[in-house]
């Protein structure tokens, strides 16, 4: 079961032909930081149209807008983040090098979400490190874009 799961996962993270990976798929180091990205995308999109689904009404009932103004803050960091992800999930797509450091930020961050956190930004911290990862993103092994 362990290598027909393998396959599965790897099937359709990367196209070989001849050894040379194909510009249009991605090491699978790179299809986990996606979907690990697209969920942050939906959790933060959604508590960002939550929280404003809440603050409208409170606003319309005439409460001060300066006494809402640290969740209209909250709400604005969560609108930053998701245009964050939107971006890294976008570029990681395009294989483009300043993605790939971005998401190693983001990934020594998620290490500090236990267990699950610490376990998917492990897969990606170890996967971008790799040599293929690191070669589909055209960076050499002394971090320099070629």
């Amino acid at each position: 079961m362990g290598r027909f799961a393998y396959w599965v996962a790897f099937r359709y993270a990367f196209r070989q032909q001849g050894g040379v990976m194909k510009k249009d798929k991605w090491p699978f180091s790179v299809t986990v930081a996606r979907i690990v990205n697209l969920l942050q995308i939906c959790i933060s999109g959604f508590l960002a149209f939550l929280m404003i689904s809440v603050t409208i009404p409170q606003i319309s009932m005439g409460i001060a807008l300066k006494d809402m103004l640290p969740v209209l803050i909250f709400i604005s960091v969560l609108a930053l983040i998701t245009a964050i992800f939107v971006w890294l999930f976008i570029n990681l797509g395009k294989l483009n090098p300043a993605a790939r450091r971005v998401q190693i930020f983001f990934s020594i961050i998620g290490l500090l979400g236990l267990p699950i956190g610490t376990i998917l930004h492990g897969i990606i911290l170890i996967g971008m490190f790799r040599e293929d990862t690191k070669e589909a993103f055209g960076v050499t092994s002394n971090s320099e874009p070629k």
